[in-house]
C-alpha cells in the first residue's frame, strides 16, 4: 500500500544532492553566499551535529562549509546545537573534534557558540529557554566561555548532557549583526520554528 513512487526523505534528499554534486549548485545557499560577500558581512551556519539522521548531520554542515569555501568566502561562524537524545548522552564531544578538525583542514570557519537542543530546539512553547538561547546568538546573553570543547566538558562535570548543555557563546565576533546570512543546517524544520520566529518575525512577541 503506497503511492507507487518511492518518496525519499529529506535526510536522503539531501545526501544524494551531496552525492551528485546539486547540492553545491543549491541556488538558496548560493544566494546566502553572496549576501554575505556583498555586504562584506558574516555567513552563520546553525544546526544539530549529530549522525542519528533524525534532525541533522553534522557531514551536511561540513558540506556547507565546503561550499562556503569553494566560494571564497571568509567569514564563517558556526552555531553547533548538541543533541544527546538520538544519540549516546555525551557524543557531543566527538562530533564536536569532527567538527573542529574539518575547520582546521579547511582553513575557514569559527565556532561561535555551542548549546544544547533543549534550548535551541523547543518545541513546546518553553520560551525561557529558547530565550536563552537567542540571547547567546544575538551577543546579549552574560555565559561565554573561550573555547568549545573545554566549555563541553566542564558542563559535563556540572552534570549536564549534550542535550542540556546551557547556550554558551565561544567568540563575541560570531554573533547575528545586521545583513548578516543564515543557514540553519537541519532537514527537520519542526524543532526550530521558534528560533527560526524569534529571530525573523515582526510580530514576535513572548519575550524582548
Amino acid at each position: 500500500i503506497g503511492s507507487g513512487q518511492v518518496i525519499p526523505s529529506p535526510l536522503s534528499r539531501v545526501n544524494s544532492a551531496i552525492a551528485d554534486g546539486s547540492f553545491f549548485q543549491n541556488q538558496a545557499f548560493l544566494s546566502a553566499i553572496a549576501h554575505a560577500r556583498e555586504h562584506n558581512s558574516k555567513l552563520h551556519l546553525i544546526g544539530m551535529i549529530s549522525s542519528a539522521g533524525v534532525h541533522a548531520e553534522l557531514d551536511h554542515l561540513i558540506n556547507l562549509l565546503i561550499l562556503a569555501n569553494q566560494q571564497q568566502l571568509k567569514t564563517v561562524f558556526i552555531h553547533p546545537i548538541l543533541d544527546g537524545r538520538d544519540t549516546g548522552p555525551r557524543d557531543g564531544q566527538i562530533y564536536l573534534t569532527q567538527l573542529v578538525e574539518a575547520i582546521k583542514k579547511l582553513g575557514l570557519g569559527q565556532i561561535a557558540s555551542i548549546s544544547g537542543r533543549a534550548f535551541a530546539m523547543d518545541r513546546n512553547a518553553n520560551w525561557l529557554l529558547t530565550q536563552q538561547y537567542y540571547q547567546v546568538l544575538t551577543g546579549s546573553s552574560p555565559v561565554s566561555d573561550l573555547d568549545p570543547l573545554s566549555c563541553l566538558l566542564s558542563s559535563y562535570t556540572s552534570d549536564h548532557d549534550d542535550e542540556t548543555t546551557p547556550p554558551t557563546l565561544i567568540n563575541t565576533s560570531g554573533t547575528l549583526s545586521p545583513n548578516d546570512a543564515v543557514i540553519l543546517t537541519n532537514f527537520r524544520p519542526d524543532r526550530v520554528r521558534q528560533i527560526v520566529h524569534s529571530l525573523v518575525d515582526s510580530d514576535f512577541s513572548h519575550f524582548p
